[in-house]
């Protein structure tokens, strides 16, 4: 048993059970087709306890010979992506949620180590699409279109 992961994941569930208690508590809304307040703060508590549960899962079922040891990343991968990160929120107001995703994602993928251009060109336009349209269509949150604007509407 990972001892880290055990303790981490039940104070995770702790951490989501109050959560879930006060996104109970918030108040609702009279407004037709319009998603109430607390519908985000259950898709975030659903995701965490999702997790939380997993990573103590994971911790109960793996032995001490199992445990990975993991290399630090280097410092200048970190800077490299703190730079990708800074450069997507000065960008997203001009590309757009899209454009910024689409650049963002692929960014973070080469410096991860994915050498394979038509799978981070792939990756990059297939899940920036599916966010973009979950939050526009099922959410109908509107995210930024930036320079795609004429042809998103």
């Amino acid at each position: 048993m990972n001892k880290r992961n055990f303790f981490a994941s039940i104070i995770l569930i702790v951490l989501c059970g109050c959560y879930a208690y006060f996104t109970a508590n918030l108040e609702t809304r009279n407004i037709q087709n319009t998603t109430q307040p607390s519908f985000f703060p259950w898709i975030i508590t659903g995701c965490l306890a999702i997790l939380s549960f997993s990573l103590l899962l994971q911790s109960l079922l793996t032995t001490k010979r199992q445990t990975l040891k993991k290399k630090p990343a280097p410092r200048d991968l970190i800077i490299i992506g703190f730079l990708i990160s800074l450069a997507y929120l000065l960008l997203l107001p001009v590309l757009g949620f899209l454009g910024g995703n689409i650049l963002f994602f692929a960014g973070l993928s080469r410096i991860y180590g994915e050498k394979n251009i038509l799978k981070i060109c792939l990756f990059s336009v297939i899940i920036s699409i599916f966010i973009f349209y979950l939050f526009r269509n099922v959410f109908q949150i509107q995210l930024p279109i930036g320079i795609l604007g004429g042809v998103l509407t």
